[in-house]
């Protein structure tokens, strides 16, 4: 991928809020990409130094994606990761040195790379050496030949390869920045405390959360200094989630309070109140989904595969439709059976609002949706809505949340782990679905792999076999999207007795199954499952 940059562009965004990516970066990339766009956003025209040393810490080429419509120039087809910012073309290699006439300037320690061909990295080094008017300097100038010695075992570097400093000590050294303290940033919660003085014991309660400790307590020279005692003590969290938001003193005798006395309830109520936001929500429930037997369901992009299945043995089929579903062959199906999911990725929602639409009339009512733009489209009062595995809901705050807005049923990421998914079933107010067997996307794109132009293309499916490190993958191209596949399935039919959720189900979409390909496959499944 090359790297979106849409500079000036961001103007013409209406949006509240502009989000930077920074995943793995260096703190020195936040600060020089942030002071970039912040100096855009404040009405100053793009600078053309910040924007080469962006390049320097950071850069794959630049492109503007899809921001102006569909385009084919978001792929570097020759190197992948970290280029840096060109500063000239190889002229010569004379002895193990490299001649150029650099752009920009560079020095000593700083980094080069060159891109080689038939590499999937530009060859990279630290400058050790460098010589300009056949003199040893410690910086190169730009617009002077200059001679940088090569480590040893280079590859073949030859006339007209590009050249790009990588690192650069100098920009270093030209951003404020420092990283940020462990917990310094946390997000906490504000929490009330009440504390009870009595003569013989003290009482702090906070919600649900109580502690109480024995005392014996005399009156107070001066009153009004035992509520800034409480106060300076709740007011210490330390490494809990929680921050003191209010404290009531309830004191009407006037006891003094000693501080050793004040820390012990203060440590006390605090240990008792961490349960209470480790676990969530979900324990006020009024009542937990109880399944009896689990179900089976079978997911499928096409209804012709299912013709030498049993069906009565699956609760449900769920086909994932596209904005062009086979209303036919849909018909030959049992409605009260038939659950019709949503694709993940949907640019345009208005054709699939029509078909949601059409079905209500034709008698289905129960919809999967595969991301929250489905949920838009989706009334969870008209109709039984579950959420497929790409809405995570891996904690009780999602489920309750799901639970909510009106969904009747989850899905387990396949992310999740085994031990999270047995304690979220435990107490689920909603049914749950456990994927045993899919072809799981690695990712889904809106980057079309394909040579030909858009001019000249279907769109129709067409299947690429990638491989890295001695790994196969597949990747399909359809309707300008690229999806990527291991080779493998998933499937974790031998540890899905130990989950025990509401339903099992085996996923058959995307990849091309035959009729009778589809039946082996799930009479194996059901033979492991049971």
């Amino acid at each position: 991928m090359k790297d979106l940059a849409l500079e000036q562009n961001v103007l013409k965004i209406k949006a509240t809020s502009l989000k930077i990516e920074g995943r793995k970066k260096s703190a020195l990339y936040v600060a020089a990409v942030t002071d970039y766009y912040r100096r855009i956003l404040d009405g100053q025209k793009p600078d053309v130094t910040r924007a080469e040393n962006i390049k320097q810490i950071f850069s794959r080429p630049w492109c503007m994606f899809h921001f102006n419509g569909k385009s084919k120039d978001v792929t570097d087809p020759n190197f992948v990761g970290h280029r840096g910012l060109q500063i000239g073309v190889i002229n010569n290699v004379v002895q193990g040195r490299l001649v150029f006439i650099p752009t920009h300037a560079f020095g000593r320690f700083d980094g080069l790379q060159i891109d080689v061909r038939g590499d999937e990295k530009p060859f990279g080094f630290s400058v050790q050496q460098i010589l300009q008017n056949k003199k040893n300097v410690l910086e190169a100038k730009k617009g002077i030949s200059v001679e940088v010695r090569l480590p040893p075992k280079y590859p073949k570097l030859e006339k007209g390869m590009n050249v790009y400093l990588a690192s650069s000590s100098k920009v270093k050294g030209s951003y404020d920045y420092k990283k940020p303290k462990p917990k310094e940033f946390q997000n906490r919660i504000p929490i009330d405390v009440r504390v009870d003085v009595l003569q013989d014991k003290l009482r702090a309660s906070s919600k649900d959360a109580l502690f109480e400790t024995d005392a014996d307590l005399q009156v107070a020279q001066n009153a009004n200094n035992v509520y800034d005692s409480f106060l300076k003590s709740f007011q210490k969290t330390g490494d809990t989630i929680f921050e003191l938001n209010r404290l009531t003193l309830n004191n009407p005798h006037g006891f003094f309070v000693p501080v050793s006395l004040i820390n012990e309830l203060r440590r006390g109520l605090y240990q008792n109140i961490n349960p209470v936001f480790k676990h969530g929500s979900l324990s006020v429930v009024s009542q937990k989904y109880e399944s009896a037997d689990c179900g089976l369901i079978i997911k499928t992009d096409n209804l012709d595969n299912l013709q030498e299945l049993n069906l009565e043995k699956f609760s449900e089929i769920i086909y994932l439709i596209t904005d062009k579903p086979d209303f036919d062959k849909l018909a030959t199906f049992d409605k009260n059976k038939i659950r019709l999911a949503l694709p993940t990725v949907c640019r345009n929602t208005e054709p699939f609002r029509k078909i949601i639409s059409k079905l209500q009339n034709l008698g289905y009512n129960k919809f999967e949706a595969g991301n929250y733009w489905a949920l838009n489209l989706l009334d969870t009062e008209k109709y039984d809505v579950s959420l497929s595995p790409l809405i995570y809901m891996m904690n009780t705050e999602a489920i309750l949340m799901a639970q909510e807005i009106g969904i009747k049923r989850i899905s387990f990421a396949l992310e999740d782990t085994k031990d999270n998914m047995k304690e979220l079933v435990k107490i689920s107010p909603l049914k749950t679905a456990l994927i045993v067997y899919q072809d799981v996307p690695l990712f889904t794109s809106a980057v079309c792999i394909r040579h030909n132009d858009c001019a000249h293309c279907t769109g129709a499916k067409k299947w690429i076999n990638l491989s890295k490190d001695g790994q196969i993958f597949e990747a399909l191209s359809v309707n300008c999207q690229t999806m990527l596949f291991n080779r493998k399935p998933f499937s974790m039919t031998q540890q899905a007795n130990d989950i025990k959720a509401s339903f099992y189900e085996f996923d058959f979409c995307y990849k091309s199954y035959t009729p009778r390909q589809l039946k082996e496959i799930t009479d194996s499944l059901l033979k492991d499952l049971f």
